[in-house]
């Protein structure tokens, strides 16, 4: 049986709505690809819509991301223009864009207008017409024609400065007569010249004629815009069914060239598509209290659980192979635990320990169930305590103690050696090492690595299926996930994006 993991950077955390009566939205099948293209073909041969007086395959090593090949589109004041679009007809409710892009260095943002270029576009034509949403500059959409959004580098009057990406989107309650923008939250990122940025869009064209509808914007990690409550369309004969790349910028000061590699697009979060794993990765939202577990099957459950400021963790609390939600919540000193992974109230209450300690869930004694157990930063003491609290009684004196490590490491719990016995390790984000030991005593680590990076946040568990486990990090600066299959330096076996950066990992055998 697997344990529970938890991320001692989870001391800050902040959750809301223990016992809410949203729903949480149906469980989805992730890693759905429509469309992709790297360009390792050498040709555009993928694509519906072509404008070959712009755009080319280049195989110039210094403007390639991965593989061999990449786009390369040129911007020139020579009268061509057009886009290099994809259609997948009759269209998705919504989708996934993810991209790579660099522009050169010395790019000029301006068109002979005074304003700036329109880049890539994601658009909702009708069912029946791909052209629906050509052509409308200046026209509002009347939730049955059509619908664009465009990110665009963000522009002063006649300024040719690069500044950051923004939404630039046409839907039905916009203000007329132009599209509206959406800046990103401060502080926003800078969109450097002569380096690849990875940019992902979704688009969620919501319930026709509810505002339910979204878009985001992820740069590099992590996401920067995020707009809620959108009226897209009125009628399920308008859907996502177009990704452009568009580089309008007609009067632009000189030739200039951008490159694009490694475009993918498909109805889940990139990466979400990863290799099957052995363990179940989840996420927890501090702002929303909602929590995604991502099973080794690759499907996602969502549910709702915490307050602001409680502390989430996950553990097989009532015996049954399946790990479940915890929280420890410091404003009344309490750990509650359900045995479900769903919203609902608290299966187990009772009184914990310390305003500043840490809670670490897991099978310290190996009899198949997990417990929460105690960190002490300000003592680098474990308190180890091998059953569940009762109400305000709380859990009572700890079966023993020991000492490790030193004041303010990260600890992380696993079976590092696959003995069915959980052990504390630690991340000291100073040095990023790790440390472990194979027993529950003071002693100098047994093995020690290098992984991670300061305000990385640690968790583990058995990704590889091997009966052993060991460790992974969630990079909240670019909210992606690095694990590792043995406990050992070096680079991480499975890479990927997903989340925001202040959202909080949690990992384990967590059904499926």
């Amino acid at each position: 049986m697997r344990r529970s993991l938890l991320t001692a950077a989870a001391i800050a955390v902040a959750l809301s709505s223990i016992l809410p009566a949203i729903p949480a939205r149906a469980q989805s099948t992730v890693g759905v690809t429509i469309f992709e293209d790297g360009f390792e073909s050498g040709d555009l041969s993928r694509w519906d819509n072509i404008a070959t007086k712009r755009y080319a395959v280049t195989s110039d090593p210094a403007h390639v991301r991965t593989g061999s090949y990449a786009l390369e589109g040129t911007i020139a004041d020579d009268g061509w223009g057009g886009e290099l679009n994809k259609w997948f007809l009759p269209g998705y409710d919504e989708l996934y864009v993810r991209f790579a892009v660099m522009f050169e260095p010395g790019f000029q943002n301006l068109r002979g207008d005074g304003n700036g270029m329109h880049f890539v576009s994601v658009a909702g034509n009708r069912i029946d017409n791909k052209w629906s949403s050509h052509g409308q500059a200046g026209i509002t959409p009347d939730g049955t024609d059509f619908f664009v959004t465009t990110v665009d580098p963000a522009h002063s009057w006649n300024d040719p400065t690069l500044e950051p990406l923004t939404f630039y989107s046409y839907f039905p309650d916009m203000v007329p007569p132009w599209g509206n923008v959406f800046r990103q939250s401060d502080p926003p990122l800078p969109l450097e010249t002569g380096r690849w940025h990875e940019i992902i869009i979704h688009v969620d064209a919501g319930t026709p004629g509810a505002y339910d509808g979204s878009q985001e914007l992820w740069i590099d990690g992590v996401k920067k815009i995020e707009v809620t409550g959108m009226r897209w369309r009125d009628t399920d004969d308008l859907r996502l069914n177009e990704f452009a790349i568009v580089d309008y910028m007609p009067g632009t000061p000189q030739t200039q060239r951008i490159w694009f590699d490694d475009i993918w697009v498909g109805t889940a979060f990139p990466g979400s598509s990863v290799p099957p794993l052995g363990a179940t990765m989840g996420l927890v939202d501090p702002d929303t209290g909602k929590w995604w577990l991502r099973h080794p099957d690759g499907t996602i459950e969502t549910f709702y659980y915490g307050n602001p400021g409680d502390t989430p963790f996950v553990g097989d609390w009532d015996c049954d192979g399946v790990e479940t939600p915890g929280l420890y919540r410091r404003s009344d000193g309490f750990v509650y635990l359900r045995n479900s992974n769903t919203a609902g109230p608290a299966d187990v209450e009772f009184f914990f320990g310390d305003p500043a300690d840490v809670p670490l869930a897991g099978d310290f004694d190996g009899d198949g169930c997990d417990t929460v157990s105690i960190y002490r930063p300000s003592e680098a003491r474990i308190y180890v305590i091998d059953r569940l609290g009762d109400g305000a009684a709380g859990l009572g004196a700890a079966d023993y103690s020991f000492v490790f490590g030193d004041p303010g490491d990260q600890p992380v719990v696993g079976d590092f050696d696959g003995d069915g016995i959980d052990t504390v390790g630690l991340h000291r984000a100073s040095t990023g090492f790790v440390y472990y030991r194979n027993s529950n005593t003071t002693g100098v680590a047994e093995r020690s690595f290098f992984y991670g990076d300061p305000g990385d946040r640690m968790v583990a568990a058995d990704w590889s299926g091997d009966g052993t486990e060991s460790v992974g990090l969630f990079r909240p600066s670019r909210s992606r996930f690095y694990l590792r299959f043995v406990n050992a330096a070096g680079n991480a076996d499975v890479e990927f994006p997903w989340g925001d950066r202040d959202w909080l990992p949690v990992a384990g055998a967590m059904g499926r």
